[in-house]
């Protein structure tokens, strides 16, 4: 018997005030679906049928359906398609919109298998963290069932291990962990620093320079030395983007006099800087920056204010590339999740890359698929669905 080559799962959900219209909408689908001759099983929450792709296609077309993701982590070519009423025409557009998203992407790599998966390189503001920075009961128990199942999780962020911990210990998550857009690898819970690149002092200097002659907020982390305990995050005045930064990572900028530090003795480097800023100032701030120092640098955004400025060799990409080492992991075992620009060297380094639908247009171009939103809880419904 010739297996199907597709499959749709119709969830019929009307939105209507009547029950009975409910249940006609539902019945009047059911009997189109019947009237195809192709294989349909009904069940008590979804009707699933199964037959050429391109046929499926054109019957969810006339039956009006509205499809919500295509190369789901079910089956290959599933599609999972939903109904709504005129009411929820709001919402039919936002996933329509998800979903030529993922059209256009191609999926250009399959899907793994649960069996293949080893590691997670997960992104947390704006992926794996909801808005206010809020990591779900959900997302918490799928990630801890992901490690009993022998799955690693990598966390690779553009915070501090301090400003990252709180997730970190959460989730129960060991091993080397990604910091800083990927200028410092450490292993948890030891602390002990694996990799490290830091940029050059006298590109802090310059940049302290700019923000004094631009009005611009400017703050840079220092590494450790003999006569500091921890690093050390500097800035030249505490402006409203110091409290914004503070409340979104916990960490409290110092102030002090930014060229002086860059001079003083003991300080070989800067683990990363950042402007904070209005996002239309950063194009020339990249401009200016890039014209005088070149291919020193990388220059990156990692939030839609935050713009940062790393050694040349630095990415997140490349500190994920560390940590698989350290672990032995191949590219095919790693699956990345990000949603902003610093997450896409990540996704040119694992098997498999997925990004949520709140991402930038040009990360959710470059993933193989496109999943729920971070408010949605998507990195947890993507893993829900993987290893069920």
């Amino acid at each position: 018997m010739k297996q199907p080559e597709a499959s749709i799962a119709i969830q019929v959900l009307p939105n209507t005030a009547s029950g009975d219209e409910a249940i006609r909408v539902v019945d009047a689908v059911i009997a189109y679906l019947k009237s195809t001759e192709l294989p349909v099983f009904v069940g008590p929450f979804e009707t699933v049928v199964e037959g050429d792709f391109d046929r499926l296609w054109e019957i969810a077309k006339e039956c009006h359906l509205i499809p919500i993701r295509e190369g789901g982590v079910y089956e290959p070519h599933f599609v999972l398609f939903q109904l709504f009423s005129s009411k929820m025409l709001h919402v039919v557009r936002r996933l329509y919109s998800r979903y030529t998203d993922s059209m256009q992407n191609g999926n250009k790599r399959d899907i793994p298998s649960k069996e293949t998966i080893k590691a997670l390189a997960l992104d947390l503001d704006g992926t794996l963290l909801g808005p206010g920075a809020l990591l779900s009961e959900r997302a918490i128990r799928i990630l801890k069932t992901c490690l009993d199942r022998g799955i690693k999780v990598i966390i690779c962020t553009g915070r501090s291990i301090e400003a990252a911990d709180q997730y970190q210990e959460a989730v129960g998550a060991t091993g080397p962990m990604v910091y800083f857009n990927g200028a410092e690898v450490v292993d948890v819970p030891s602390r002990k620093v694996l990799y490290t690149t830091l940029l050059d002092l006298d590109v802090v200097d310059y940049c302290a320079d700019l923000a004094r002659r631009r009005g611009l907020y400017y703050q840079a982390y220092f590494p450790e030395t003999s006569q500091s305990r921890g690093r050390i995050l500097l800035t030249e005045h505490y402006a409203q983007e110091a409290e914004m930064y503070h409340k979104h990572t916990g960490i409290q900028p110092i102030i002090g006099d930014l060229k002086k530090a860059a001079a003083a003795p003991g300080i070989t480097g800067c683990i990363k800087s950042m402007f904070i800023s209005d996002s239309s100032l950063h194009d020339s701030i990249r401009t200016e920056l890039q014209a005088c120092f070149g291919s020193r640098i990388y220059i990156v955004r990692s939030s839609p204010m935050f713009l940062e400025i790393l050694h040349a060799g630095v990415s997140k990409g490349q500190g994920l590339k560390q940590a698989m080492e350290y672990q032995g992991l191949a590219s095919s075992q790693v699956i990345a999740f990000g949603d902003e620009e610093n997450d896409l060297s990540m996704f040119r380094i694992a098997g498999f890359s997925a990004a949520p639908a709140n991402a930038k247009e040009e990360v959710r171009q470059a993933a193989d698929i496109i999943i729920d939103s971070n408010a949605e809880d998507g990195v947890a419904v993507f893993l829900e669905n993987l290893l069920s």
